[in-house]
């Protein structure tokens, strides 16, 4: 079974905190929908600066579209390695 993954990302993430799980989640068949305050834009990691392309605004998703959610940390702050499934 498919799962669309909302993956909240913004400027500065850790690269290795969203590139290994991503491959997973890609390579077992998800969708991986990329969230932040701006679709269209790209947003880079903060060592290897990895481009990541936001799908969709935050305003625009709810909790309710996705089976699971995943937060790579960033400079800015979040949580390190936060993984929630959604009620």
């Amino acid at each position: 079974m498919v799962s669309r993954i909302a993956v909240l990302i913004t400027d500065m993430f850790e690269d290795i905190e969203y590139t290994e799980p991503a491959k997973a989640f890609w390579e077992a068949g998800h969708d991986l929908i990329h969230v932040d305050l701006s679709a269209g834009e790209t947003v880079h990691g903060k060592k290897e600066q990895t481009p990541v392309t936001i799908d969709r605004n935050a305003s625009d998703v709810s909790p309710d579209n996705f089976g699971l959610m995943t937060h790579p940390s960033s400079s800015c702050g979040g949580s390190s390695g936060v993984v929630n499934r959604f009620s």
